[in-house]
């Protein structure tokens, strides 16, 4: 189990300690008559043995805690684009990229697999931000070994095939939108006004993680954008535009902030700031 996850626990002969409950930040859970019990990092069985034991010793008639896992949400993977069920997913154990993308109802017919990518939320030093596979020959038999190995929280781009004339005059916004697709490119289009393009963030998107990549002589580089803030502040002040080619990705979370851009727009549509800019390149 590990911090987010939701976790059912049941009491054998007494119901009222039964709860569902999410295991915090600091890796805790906080339980009826026992207070904070360490979850993070333990199997179930190990959590349902330490709760039997401290139960029994309050309630001598228990004999038994149950602990089930009801969302993985320590170990998500996102998935946007072009697969016929996107959105983020939970796992026991996180399995390879293939797996993800059948879990999200496989490929449509429009799918670009030759540039499958990889968006990491977390990387170690010296890691791409961005990993790049080809899928396109190899989508049933592909070999496990040779895929990018998942982590926790990365998000999977599955463009559309149209992406690949996204070179010239164009470029492309997908996730959590309400018109996904490729756009024409204009001088001074920024990332708020892509977004405004693309008739804003749908129900739940996440704006405090807008994800921009773009390839460069250098490799890929991915840019995360927080206009979740800018919105919040209201401050024009570090315009962000974009290029041609450039790939946006707003992955989905919060209704709320989706609500308030839309919001935002009406009032006022030709600011284009981005308070928080974060890089990384790989080659």
């Amino acid at each position: 189990m590990g911090v987010d996850d939701v976790i059912r626990i049941v009491v054998a002969g007494r119901p009222e300690l039964g709860v569902e409950v999410v295991v915090e930040a600091d890796g805790r859970v906080r339980l009826p008559e026992l207070g904070a019990v360490a979850a993070n990092e333990r199997t179930t069985a190990e959590l349902a043995n330490e709760l039997s034991r401290r139960y029994n010793i309050l309630h001598p008639t228990v004999s038994e805690a149950l602990v089930s896992v009801l969302q993985y949400n320590s170990r998500t993977i996102t998935v946007v684009g072009e697969v016929r069920t996107p959105g983020s997913l939970g796992f026991r154990v996180i399995p390879d990229l293939v797996q993800v993308l059948l879990k999200a109802g496989g490929p449509t017919p429009l799918a670009d697999l030759s540039n499958v990518r990889v968006v990491r939320r977390e990387h170690g030093e010296g890691e791409p931000k961005v990993v790049s596979v080809n899928l396109s020959d190899e989508l049933v038999d592909a070999d496990p070994a040779t895929l990018p190995t998942l982590r926790p929280h990365d998000t999977i781009v599955i463009p559309t095939a149209e992406a690949q004339t996204v070179t010239g005059e164009t470029f492309q916004v997908l996730g959590s939108v309400a018109k996904p697709g490729v756009y024409s490119f204009r001088e001074g289009t920024t990332v708020v006004k892509a977004l405004t393009v693309a008739g804003g963030p749908a129900g739940g998107a996440s704006l405090k993680r807008v994800n921009l990549t773009r390839e460069t002589e250098a490799g890929v580089v991915a840019y995360r954008l927080d206009v979740q803030r800018h919105l919040a502040e209201g401050r024009p002040g570090a315009e962000f535009e974009i290029r041609p080619g450039d790939t946006i990705m707003v992955p989905a979370k919060s209704t709320f902030w989706s609500s308030m851009f839309r919001g935002f727009l009406a009032i006022a549509p030709v600011v284009t700031a981005i308070s928080t800019v974060t890089i990384a390149v790989t080659r």
